[in-house]
Order: structure tokens, then sequence, then C-alpha cells
């Protein structure tokens, strides 16, 4: 088990902590640092700044989940300590974070996402040149605690990730929303149309996931020539808008993380 030095506890630093708990990976020493935190929320030593962690505290890893204005502020008041630091801070990238807490300093950047709520997530992880196999062995036991990971090897693919994965969740739960809202106005009652809506998302994911068909073919495969399906995908395709309202959707993502590298 890692000390681990948990700088920020909210939704997506709190889902993690719930996995790593879960599976018993942190060292019960283990700290959290965040001054809007409930102190009874985890069984962890809980402070609200950097000055009120004990002097003889040393930390395996240090991890920064909070917001990516906060980073330049933040991230100095780390320095101090020899330990693997993780960033999970959208578009800040690793020459920026190295800027803050010293060149030497071995660091993982990775875009997890809210899935790890339930053990889902698809994270992704890029390791700086200071990274040991060691520490990609110690970030890879955290990330798949909580779902699935992959290690890229080009830092600049982390802004498409965030576009995707990162950010992806919110575009899912808005259809399902949409289609939940949809099925309420045609006449079922919400607890049936959420049921319906849900399993269905999910039961064609996880029918993506374990098929060797492109997703092309499964559709097809659900298209019966002027049946219902047909109709559907008549308003879906028309002039590709479905799919140029997703490219545009993820385009926005993508540029405004790079908009939030070139600010920091």
């Amino acid at each position: 088990m890692k000390k681990i030095l948990l700088v920020g506890c909210g939704n997506m630093g709190g889902a993690m902590l719930e996995s790593w708990l879960m599976a018993k990976l942190i060292h019960p020493d283990s700290i959290i640092v965040d001054p809007h935190l409930d102190k009874s929320s985890y069984e962890l030593s809980l402070y609200s700044s950097q000055d009120d962690i004990p002097k003889d505290f040393v930390p395996d890893i240090v991890i920064f989940a909070i917001k990516p204005q906060m980073m330049a502020q933040i991230c100095p008041l780390y320095k101090k300590y020899n330990a693997l630091f993780i960033s999970m801070a959208a578009g800040i990238s690793t020459t920026q974070i190295l800027h803050d807490i010293g060149h030497d300093k071995a660091l993982i950047r990775i875009m997890p996402n809210t899935p790890a709520m339930v053990s889902a997530a698809m994270s992704v992880a890029y390791c700086h040149n200071t990274v040991t196999d060691s520490h990609k062995q110690d970030c890879k036991i955290l990330l798949d605690a909580c779902g699935h990971s992959l290690f890229i090897d080009n830092e600049d693919f982390m802004h498409i990730v965030t576009a995707i994965s990162g950010s992806g969740p919110a575009y899912v739960f808005y259809m399902i929303e949409s289609m939940i809202d949809a099925a309420i106005n045609i006449g079922l009652k919400s607890d049936i149309a959420r049921k319906l809506v849900i399993q269905t998302i999910l039961g064609s994911a996880t029918l993506a996931q374990q098929s060797d068909l492109q997703m092309a073919r499964l559709r097809e495969n659900v298209t019966s020539p002027n049946g219902t399906t047909a109709a559907a995908l008549d308003k879906l395709m028309h002039d590709n808008i479905f799919s140029t309202i997703i490219k545009d959707t993820i385009n926005a993502a993508y540029h405004r993380s790079m908009e939030i590298e070139e600010q920091s």
C-alpha cells in the first residue's frame, strides 16, 4: 500500500478515492487536503491546507485533483516532496507542472472520467520521461482499480482524450436525458422510461464492446427496410445532422483543452 497525498477531493478525486479505499490500495496514513471537504467523509486524515500537513509526513504519491485554474497556485506548495506526482488537471501540460514542482520530479498526467464512481472509468495516462517503470506500474494499479486504463506516448493526444473520454460521459448523459424526456412526452411513465433508456444504452455499449463487427454493421443489423429504426435514422442521419453535431461537440472540447493550456 502506498501513502497518498490527495490534493483536492471533489467529484473526480472523490470517486477515484472511493475505488482505492475499496480495493485497499492506499495506506491508512494517507492524507487529503481539501478546504471544502466534510471531515466525516473518509477515514483518512484531512487538512484544509498544505500548511497543516505534519512535517514528518512522507508521501509515496502526490495526486493533484484540482481545477486547472488552481494548478499554478497550488503545485509549488508541494514541490518539497520527493514522490511520484500525478495530475488529472485538464489542459495543464507536464512542462507547466514541472516548472512549478521541479523538473526532476516524476510526473504522470492522467485523464480519468466520472464512471470511476462505479469502477467503470476509462482513464488515459501520459508519463513524462522522469517516470520509471515502477512509477508507471503504481499509477496503473490505481487507475485499473477505477476501471480501465490506457497509456499514450504523445502528450498532445491528451487534448483529444479529454474531448472524448474525459468529457464524454456528459454527452452520453445528455443523450440519456433527451431519450427519457422523449419517451415521457409520448406517454411513458418516468421510471419506465429511465429503465428502458439506460438499459438500452448499457446493452448497446456492451454489444459494441464484445462484437467484432464495425459500428456501421451493428447499426444496420438493427435497421429493417422501411421499419421503425429506419424512420428514426432518417431523422438522425439526414444531411449528417447528428454526426456533425457530435463532431462539433468533440471539437469544442478539444479546442477548449488547448486554450486552457495556452492560457495557463
